[in-house]
């Protein structure tokens, strides 16, 4: 599989999702298997609907219907989605910065709406790390998804961090599906992680490949994470083994 086909392109792209919901499919003809993933990345914790630049959305703009997002839209989607599709549902980090909502209410709060929307996976950005470990282990503590970073390396950190897992199975149609997430390496200069390193994303996510590969014969696999469009380019073209690749952190546009 070349690059370009490594490189998740967006198959449908939500216009009334500020935040990049969009679903893909990826077909496996041999096995007459066919996986839809919803994902959404650096969502910076708009809870709330926002207007065309990023700010709150006035109850003017609301009214004339010019504002974008929110979780209430992103939710609607997704069930509408999930039941056209037999889906899985990640988000590749940030989740963040950006609004009172993470400003003031932090983690636990976060952790709520993330709950509610139904993931399956989410990815640790670099944002998640920027006012230190004793903000982000509420957001730890009460999601109740999957938290996936195959280069996380807590170094015996105190807290809940064993939580924070390399890779996870899943089935579609019975079929297995492998999950591997990462996260920047460059979080330790960027942000403040304290004593958690990451080593480097695509060592880790091609031993995490081998390991099902080899270990569980699970030879379907996404990985997904944040560390910007440029580096998943680049991780693409150096790993094998990897069917699909979504990313995060650049804000990268992609048109279909």
């Amino acid at each position: 599989m070349g690059t370009i086909d490594k490189i998740l392109h967006l198959t449908l792209c939500v216009a009334v999702l500020s935040q990049s919901l969009s679903v893909a499919a990826a077909d496996y003809d041999r096995y007459n298997v066919t996986m839809h993933i919803l994902h959404t990345n650096d969502f910076h914790g708009r809870i709330e609907e926002i207007d065309k630049y990023g700010g709150v959305c006035s109850e003017e703009n609301s009214k004339l219907g010019e504002c974008f997002g929110g979780v209430s839209r992103i939710k609607t989607m997704i069930d509408k989605l999930k039941i056209k599709y037999h889906t899985l549902i990640f988000d590749a980090g940030n989740q963040y910065q950006g609004s009172l909502w993470t400003y003031h209410y932090g983690g636990e709060v976060l952790a709520k709406f993330i709950n509610h929307l139904g993931y399956d996976y989410i990815a640790l950005g670099v944002n998640e790390f920027d006012h230190g470990l004793d903000k982000l282990v509420p957001f730890v503590m009460n999601v109740r998804r999957t938290i996936l970073s195959s280069n996380f390396d807590d170094n015996k950190t105190p807290g809940p961090w064993a939580m924070v897992r390399k890779s996870g199975p899943n089935l579609v149609d019975w079929d297995p599906i492998g999950v591997i997430g990462y996260t920047t390496a460059l979080t330790s200069n960027i942000s403040k992680p304290e004593t958690i390193k990451f080593t480097d994303v695509v060592a880790a996510v091609q031993a995490e490949v081998d390991s099902l590969i080899l270990e569980e014969n699970i030879t379907r696999i996404v990985a997904y994470g944040n560390q910007g469009f440029s580096d998943d380019v680049k991780m693409a073209r150096a790993l094998r083994g990897v069917d699909i690749i979504i990313g995060g952190h650049s804000n990268t546009f992609l048109y279909t």
